[in-house]
């Protein structure tokens, strides 16, 4: 819980920031209300950064004085929290008054100044008018019910006075005065305005003839219209129904992973018993304008726990004076959820009925259950259920709707419709699409309506009554597609297309056809007799089995003798189709008004951003031909219309004698992917593919081409019935979803698909845990998949290996290889014919003695690590190498890292070398995270950045390795340094003398003849570096632009939505700056993109970094630099 008085200030943004407004546009005088308290009054700032003189000032004095401090400690860039608030100030309210003589003389009749004052108040009119300045300003923020605020011109400038304006205050309760110029009550000239401004513009404020000498103490009663307790309506209705409604929805919402402090309150005495808004100033009015006192709403309110019920709860609301805005009880830090200030349930209690229902128990059965064992009656299931409802709608779920596994953008799906879970639906009241609509539906608008009905449920007592309740309606029923797999916000749903009421002429006339003779045709499906049975009855024939039925529905609304029958059929919806991964998550959910065509696929499909290479349905050629006649230019199914091959004799001949058809872009991506390609697997081709149940239905020979067992990629590895196996584990809840609205009906389906994949999703994340040690991190690349993400351990001692090594003196080697001894240089030379990979002999046992033996014989002093210890620092154990590292280290010439190979042992020797571009490690540094880390550190210690030969203008040259099969991480150079030498450039973290360890200890090295590092090598320093803590991107793209270019490789990227794009501001044509908190308030802790940015670095300060994001394509933003404080 956050201290009230706490010494951390929270940084000024959109939604924390002080209230302001504009007085003066020319001069950059704007009011600011002083602190974020309810009552805080307005003072004048001014930032004016345009004509001759730039003044950026405050008028208060303790702000001045930091101001002063931080800059001359460096921070010139320092503003205090009320300039900070006014790049937030919004356009001037209104036009400027103009005060009238005529009013003034009106007060002057009335005895409320004397000539002098009046002459002085128009003297002081005057000379603003001459200066072009406004004379009086009516000041909005800070003003409420009982104060008023307005800004007086004053060209004398005083301590109360630093830019030319006065702030004079009217306290209409207690009906007195305040100018900074004067005592309370004392008069003024200021005063004197402002009574003359408020005369004009608010003439009811004035009641009584009372002079200006006694108007201060006597005090007149308060006329301003205000909201009493008899004008509050609770539940609000109209417009303030509206309000309240989107308030709650925008400002009031839940975190999807609810604390567990928060799930504790069960008891009678935990709970509070008195219920009250926790906001003190109007959410809407500008300023900090107070709302009123807390009313009471109910007194019998009722708290649902998972013990039983809590009665003699009093739950209390508040409404502004000015603009009526209502609030209520709705805090979810108290562990309660409000839903409509009679029945409060426990968080606890939505969590158990949300589990209830993923165990297909019905919300009504779950409720009798818990009366039953309590012994207590609860209130109306029905409150309870509409209660349950309105809490998932203020929960903040993702509903990503993808697998970690498979990603954002899986490129296999399997696509089937559940047709036995529908909802009730009257055809007779769906409404025509307005002209002009082309099927694009705002899948946000949708979805957002349907949680503001579920949030107004709570206000009203009934569905009909209702202002914002759903309807099905073609042009407002949208499918929903995960925000990450969603091409856009809009979607395709064109079900109106289904129903083609326009006939042949030849067509028109109508025959009788009995009621038996539909019945047996609708019932026994059967395509002739259906397409035979429209054209008796004056119906288009043409179309797919389902457009035809659909269009005899349509023909039945006029004519009666069909009725009876058709709403027995065809009395439903058409069912929801689903679109899913290979791993059984739903990736795209479609609520059908009509009966089921590959219509609703390809709506689905072409709304993806990439889609799936492999499609597999149980109509794949009718989905594959509708697809591509309503694109005909792109041809969603290509090649061969979505077959493995093309549909000759010969190759039928070959796919009937078992041939097979490789894709091996499904198991490994293209090297050079394909114009357009899906980002997985880049390929750019689309196969269309019946799955097993269904392939031996078709009765078209071109169909052999469509069958999964032709591609051996997915023969035995797909299970092509994982929609099935969905839908036989969802029909437990038809029982009761059947019963629902169609908006309550699809809003709970989507709430219970969202959380089954969630289960799925844990599940898969807690077998992927189990391979790794708990300091590797599983986390998810840009496409959505999971990986482990190595993160160096907290809380170790330093490396035994690292101190060792920091000693020069002991090692014995020289700086340059030529000048070591020639005796030793032939003897490492031999250390490669030490161990014969071709030695049948040679077993993993003599790893312990043979190497030491045969080295020591040449004089070389070496140590090895144990072959089966080298195991367990690869994947999946990811043990610590550190723990097994010998602690005199720095005294061996080599040390020798076995490696199995299939077919032979690699020796990895670590050794110092020196012009080289060889480390000795370069194979470690590709699989064990704790060597690569200390060699790098090795690295930065021993070498400089450039090189003699750099220096120089001469290109380098890499020499080989030390191993027999050792290959370096990055055999190119960088983008544009392949032929460039390195620049000099001298390094920050490079500052400090090197010593030689070959000369004596204190005998400094210039740089030109230190050992350098080659671009090879700092890229890989550059590159584990950054994976440890991307806060060095910053440091490495201000060492030189040699390091800024080998730096970009590595430049990491966050996915952002549009939506939150525009709340952050960000735009796509220009390098943003944005700091890591603002994105953490604005996406909200929880979300996948700030658990990204939280893995970059584990500094104390990194909220406070500064990133530079450069939008790519896609939502996709590269983070090009990194500033911290």
């Amino acid at each position: 819980m956050r201290r009230r008085h706490s010494t951390v200030k929270e940084d000024i943004t959109a939604d924390h920031h002080l209230a302001c407004q504009p007085i003066e546009i020319e001069r950059g005088i704007f009011a600011v209300v002083k602190s974020f308290s309810s009552n805080s009054a307005p003072i004048h700032v001014q930032k004016r950064t345009s004509g001759p003189s730039h003044q950026i000032r405050c008028e208060q004095d303790a702000c001045v004085r930091n101001t002063e401090v931080m800059h001359r400690s460096g921070f010139i860039s320092f503003d205090c929290a009320h300039l900070q608030s006014l790049q937030y100030c919004p356009p001037p309210l209104s036009p400027q008054i103009e005060l009238r003589e005529d009013v003034l003389r009106d007060i002057v009749s009335s005895r409320w100044f004397s000539e002098e004052r009046k002459r002085a108040c128009l003297l002081k009119k005057t000379a603003a008018n001459a200066e072009g300045i406004p004379f009086s300003v009516d000041v909005v923020v800070g003003s409420s019910s009982s104060r008023r605020y307005v800004s007086i011109y004053e060209a004398n400038l005083s301590y109360y006075n630093k830019f030319g304006r006065v702030m004079v205050m009217f306290d209409t309760a207690n009906n007195t005065w305040h100018c900074h110029c004067v005592k309370a009550k004392q008069a003024c000239v200021h005063k004197a305005i402002a009574k003359w401004h408020f005369f004009q513009t608010r003439k009811e404020l004035f009641t009584g003839d009372e002079s200006e000498d006694t108007q201060d103490s006597q005090g007149s009663e308060d006329k301003v219209e205000t909201v009493t307790s008899s004008d509050f309506q609770c539940p609000p209705r109209g417009q303030d129904l509206g309000r309240i409604v989107r308030y709650i929805h925008n400002k009031k919402r839940l975190p999807a992973d609810l604390p567990a402090k928060v799930y504790g309150l069960t008891s009678e005495t935990e709970v509070p018993k008195h219920l009250m808004p926790k906001e003190c100033v109007c959410p809407e009015c500008p300023g900090d304008l107070p709302v009123g006192e807390p009313l009471i709403i109910s007194k019998s309110a009722k708290i649902i726990t998972v013990k039983g019920i809590i009665e003699g709860v009093t739950t209390y609301g508040k409404k502004c004076s000015r603009c009526g805005m209502m609030v209520r009880y709705q805090e979810w830090e108290d562990g309660l959820h409000n839903f409509n200030d009679k029945v409060i349930l426990t968080l606890h209690f939505c969590l158990y009925l949300r589990n209830c229902l993923q165990t297909h128990t019905a919300l009504g059965r779950a409720i009798e259950t818990w009366e039953l064992t309590s012994g207590q009656q609860y209130p109306n299931k029905n409150s309870l259920i509409h209660g349950y409802l309105h809490f998932e709608a203020l929960t903040d779920h993702d509903y990503n709707f993808s697998c970690v596994c498979c990603g954002h953008h899986p490129p296999l799906v399997v696509m089937d419709l559940h047709k036995s879970c529908v909802f009730s639906l009257a055809v007779s009241e769906l409404e025509d699409p307005p002209d002009g609509f082309d099927g694009e539906v705002d899948i946000d608008e949708f979805w957002d309506s349907l949680c503001l009905e579920r949030i107004a449920r709570g206000f009203v007592p009934s569905d009909k009554q209702n202002p914002f309740a759903v309807k099905p309606t073609y042009h407002h029923w949208a499918p929903w597609i995960g925000p990450y797999t969603r091409k856009s916000n809009k979607v395709l749903n064109t079900e109106h297309e289904k129903v083609h009421t326009t006939r042949h002429p030849k067509e028109q006339t109508e025959t009788d056809v009995t009621e038996d003779r539909l019945l047996d045709e609708v019932s026994n499906l059967k395509v002739h007799a259906i397409r035979k049975l429209c054209r008796e009855c004056g119906i288009d024939s043409q179309g797919s089995k389902m457009e035809l039925v659909l269009r005899l529905r349509e023909e039945m609304k006029t004519r009666s003798k069909f009725d009876k029958i058709f709403q027995k059929v065809w009395g439903a919806s058409g069912g929801w189709a689903v679109v899913m991964c290979p791993c059984g998550q739903v990736v795209s959910l479609k609520f059908n008004i009509r009966a089921e065509s590959p219509r609703d696929f390809t709506d689905l499909l072409l709304s993806w951003k990439h889609m799936p290479n492999i499609c597999i349905y149980d109509f794949a050629r009718g989905l594959a031909v509708h697809a591509n006649l309503r694109e005909p230019e792109t041809m969603p199914f290509s090649p061969h219309e979505g077959r493995l091959l093309d549909p000759s004799h010969e190759n039928l001949q070959y796919a009937s004698n078992g041939g097979m058809v490789n894709l091996p872009w499904l198991n490994t991506k293209k090297t050079v992917p394909d114009p357009g390609g899906h980002p997985l697997t880049g390929s750019a081709d689309h196969y269309c593919l019946y799955d097993r149940f269904h392939e031996g239905n078709t009765k078209d020979p071109k169909d052999i081409l469509r069958r999964i067992k032709m591609v051996p990629e997915l023969a035995g590895r797909i299970n092509s019935q994982v929609a099935e196996q969905l839908f036989s584990t969802m029909k437990k809840n038809n029982y009761y979803m059947n019963m629902l609205s169609p908006s309550a009906h699809v809003f709970m389906m989507r709430n219970v698909i969202h959380n089954y994949n969630q289960r799925k999703n844990k599940k898969i994340k807690e077998e992927l845990k189990k391979l790794v040690t708990p300091e590797i991190q599983l986390c998810l690349n840009e496409h959505g998949q999971a990986e482990f993400c190595a993160s160096q351990p907290t809380g170790l001692s330093p490396d035994p290996v690292v101190a060792a090594s920091s000693q020069p003196a002991e090692t014995g080697f020289s700086s340059d290889p030529d000048l070591s001894p020639p005796s030793k240089r032939s003897r490492l030379q031999s250390l490669s014919s030490a161990v014969d990979r071709t030695n049948p002999n040679f077993t993993v046992a003599d790893w312990k003695q043979e190497p030491n033996a045969r080295l020591c014989e040449l004089g070389i002093a070496t140590a090895t690590v144990d072959a089966y210890v080298v195991v367990t620092w690869l994947p999946p154990y990811e043990a610590s190498p550190i723990a097994k590292m010998i602690c005199d280290f720095a005294s061996k010439d080599v040390v020798l890292l076995p490696a199995w190979q299939p077919g032979h042992w690699t020796l990895c020797g670590a050794s110092p070398q020196h012009q080289s571009n060889s480390c000795g490690v370069f194979m470690l540094m590709v699989d064990m995270p704790s060597i690569r880390r200390w060699w790098c550190g090795q690295l930065l210690e021993t070498f400089t950045l450039e090189s003699p030969a750099g220096l120089a203008g001469t290109p380098i040259s890499p020499s080989p390795h030390l191993s027999h099969t050792l290959q370096s991480p990055s055999s190119e150079s960088p983008a544009g340094l392949a032929d460039t030498p390195i620049s000099p450039s001298p390094s920050p973290h490079l500052s400090h003398t090197f010593q030689s360890r070959s000369c004596p200890s204190g005998t400094p090295i210039t740089t030109e003849d230190s050992p350098f590092l080659p671009p090879v090598v700092l890229q890989c320093i550059i590159e584990e570096t950054l994976s440890m803590d991307m806060a060095m991107l910053g440091v490495f793209n201000r060492v030189s632009k040699t390091f800024q270019e080998l730096a970009k490789p590595f430049h990491p990227s966050v996915y952002i939505n549009d939506s939150l794009a525009r709340d952050l501001k960000l735009k796509k044509d220009s390098l943003m700056h944005i700091t890591v908190r603002q994105i953490y308030k604005t996406a909200g802790r929880g979300s996948g993109l700030a658990l990204r940015l939280k893995g970059f670095s584990k500094r104390r300060n990194w909220p406070s970094a500064r990133l530079g994001l450069r939008h790519m394509a896609y939502g996709r933003y590269l983070i090009e630099d990194v500033c911290l404080p």
